[in-house]
């Protein structure tokens, strides 16, 4: 390289000058990667463990409808035990339990699939809110199709 390369750097109309220094940011405190006794359940900023479980149910579930046929089993065991997760930390949670309905309706029995559950599930969604249930109902009459 020629000698005078560091001119033409600094000269370079591509180089920009730094009008203030960058702040230094503050360190973090270590902390343990060890979980605690507690955090068995997924954390929420609302602190509603349900809401998490059911988010997570519908993220696999997502996954698994664009995953392997390997892959898809594994996956939905883990929808099962999320959204099982979410309405036993909330029974009246309408949202968790039509899932869950949808996913007893949909799966194959040896991943927990059931026609009788998902009418359980619906029977609890018409107690809990009834034009839901009316809803759940008829998708189960489509779904018997």
């Amino acid at each position: 390289m020629p000698a005078d390369w560091r001119t033409r750097v600094a000269s370079s109309p591509l180089r920009t000058k730094v009008s203030r220094p960058i702040p230094a940011l503050p360190l973090r405190k270590k902390t343990s990667r060890r979980p605690s006794a507690g955090s068995h359940r997924p954390r929420t900023a609302g602190g509603a463990p349900s809401e998490a479980h059911l988010w997570l149910g519908r993220a696999y579930g997502y996954q698994a409808q664009r995953s392997n046929l390997l892959r898809k089993p594994l996956l939905a065991r883990k929808v099962h035990a999320h959204l099982e997760q979410a309405v036993a930390c909330d029974p009246d949670h309408v949202a968790a339990r039509w899932d869950l309905m949808e996913y007893y309706a949909k799966a194959p029995g040896f991943l927990g699939g059931s026609r009788r559950k998902a009418g359980e599930q619906a029977a609890v969604i018409a107690r809990l809110d009834p034009a839901e249930g009316r809803k759940a109902r008829q998708f189960l009459a489509e779904m018997g199709d």
